[in-house]
């Protein structure tokens, strides 16, 4: 080994394999943070003082790296340039609008990768019998995952990969044997290995439209924050900066043992963000009802979405389950909603997921699976779901009672409406903020009450989106009279971060 001031050089007289010789790196190393810096990428300013104040800022997290132009998973963006000099230009045009935020990963990809010395001392050394190279990686993070510790990408933190500089002058034969060989190595250790996946959308290095969330109006957790990719956002403070107390739980969405982050009891509900998943004490409560619905419907039980089996545990052939969804799943800096995309993993669930465009037709794809749908006149077919889910949506569509008509008739026989919304079981009539005098002309409505907006970055004045009432113990009545029989809970779960919390579960009648 050779030294200079600052730097020390290890040098091999012969190819040890990624993990070992990265080993050799961090057991000399004698930082607070540990780096893992391939050898084909180019970095770019600021590049690790940013990841390292991530690290600093959030304890939750246990590695993180960047975006980048090439890689196969959700940290590649869209960037389009030919020089270096390029490269910087475009680089800055992403992270520059992104200051602060990350983005969950389920594997972060060692080709640039940063760890706190407390997560190395407590995971250990990279396996070392992957040899060459492939999935000691995703080994790794598994392991990081089982201290209960996140991993993501910083969206303000862009590195050039060249990608397999090394491993590609490995011939086709020996590079295929060697993937299939540590695959098997991987998946003895963990199970059946989940290929990566991109975003998406993929987000491109200039500034992307933002877009509201989804069904009849946006969720209240938007437009208080940059939006996620995936077309949902969270509000408030970013993931990056500490949660001041949690709980530890088993969560109903991602199945891990966890821990739930809070900074205000008083704000369970929106709150309770679970440290793998991102999902909140409401969508856990979602998540709750959805796994109820399922095992009612088809007797398949999972203590978590995902839990559920990826084939159908019946050999006879059966139909699809069918579950329409008005949010789009989406992955921010305070919240995440993947309940779609976990449900989608399955192979005998199909999912349709929605937004409202007033300017868009009726039911015209929106792209990455998204339908506009108007939640007072849907466009789907009678009776064609097993599940219909909306959260926190109803109080802002202005004739709420068509809407429920409408998720009734679209429900088939027995089928399952699951949804959270603002209440108080103290009011037995519904508080009504704007009366509607005349449903064919908005103009004619009458605000009794001051204007109420819930955050939505796509409103067209940018106030948000307007809260039209809030409801009371009626509602139940309200979906009685449609047809359903109505199970209304606000049942605390501590072991499962689900605490003030309801949830309405209304199945439809023959």
């Amino acid at each position: 080994a050779r030294r200079r001031i600052g730097r020390r050089v290890i040098l091999n007289d012969q190819n040890r394999g990624f993990a070992a010789a990265n080993n050799q790196g961090l057991e000399v190393a004698t930082g607070d943070y540990l780096v893992l810096l391939n050898n084909d990428t180019y970095v770019t300013p600021g590049w690790l003082r940013t990841l390292v104040a991530h690290l600093a800022r959030d304890p939750t997290l246990g590695l993180i790296g960047p975006v980048t132009n090439n890689i196969g998973n959700e940290a590649k963006i869209d960037a389009d340039y030919r020089t270096m000099d390029e490269m910087l230009a475009t680089a800055a045009s992403f992270t520059r609008a992104r200051l602060g935020d990350v983005y969950p990963l389920r594997t972060a990809a060692f080709f640039c990768v940063v760890m706190p010395r407390a997560v190395y001392a407590e995971v250990g050394p990279l396996d070392e019998s992957f040899g060459q190279g492939f999935y000691e990686d995703d080994d790794y993070c598994r392991r990081v995952e089982q201290t209960g510790r996140r991993i993501v990408c910083a969206d303000d933190v862009f590195v050039h990969h060249h990608l397999s500089a090394s491993f590609g002058k490995l011939a086709p034969e020996a590079r295929e044997q060697l993937l299939r060989a540590n695959r098997a190595r991987y998946e003895a250790k963990w199970g059946a290995w989940n290929p990566h996946r991109y975003r998406d959308p993929m987000p491109a290095a200039m500034p992307m439209p933002r877009r509201g969330a989804s069904g009849g109006a946006p969720d209240a957790e938007v437009g208080a924050t940059r939006l996620a990719p995936g077309g949902g956002a969270g509000a408030g403070r970013g993931l990056s900066e500490a949660p001041a107390s949690f709980h530890p739980g088993h969560c109903t969405v991602c199945g891990h043992h966890t821990r739930f982050f809070y900074r205000d009891p008083a704000l369970y509900r929106e709150s309770l963000r679970c440290s793998h998943c991102g999902c909140t004490s409401r969508y856990r409560s979602i998540a709750r009802g959805v796994l109820r619905a399922i095992e009612a419907r088809l007797g398949i039980q999972a203590d978590s979405l995902a839990a559920l089996p990826r084939r159908h545990p019946w050999r006879r052939p059966v139909r699809r389950f069918r579950v329409y969804d008005t949010q789009v799943p989406f992955y921010g800096r305070t919240a995440a909603y993947p309940i779609p995309d976990l449900l989608k993993k399955t192979r005998w669930i199909d999912v349709q997921v929605s937004q409202y465009r007033p300017d868009r037709a009726l039911g015209e794809a929106l792209g990455g699976g998204i339908k506009n749908q108007n939640l007072e006149a849907l466009t789907f077919a009678n009776g064609v779901f097993d599940l219909v889910i909306t959260s926190d949506v109803l109080e802002h569509v202005r004739l709420d009672d068509r809407a429920h008509a409408e998720i009734h008739r679209v429900l088939a026989p027995g089928g399952v409406y699951v949804f959270t919304v603002p209440h108080g079981r103290d009011l037995d009539e519904t508080m009504v903020r704007v009366q509607v005098t005349d449903p064919l002309d908005p103009s004619r409505d009458v605000y009794l009450l001051e204007p109420e907006y819930h955050g939505d970055p796509s409103s067209p004045d940018g106030t948000g989106s307007l809260a039209y009432r809030v409801y009371g113990r009626d509602l139940d009545r309200t979906l009685t009279t449609l047809g359903f029989t109505v199970d209304y809970t606000s049942d605390d779960d501590p072991s499962a971060g689900i605490l003030n919390t309801e949830l309405f579960y209304c199945t439809k009648g023959p």
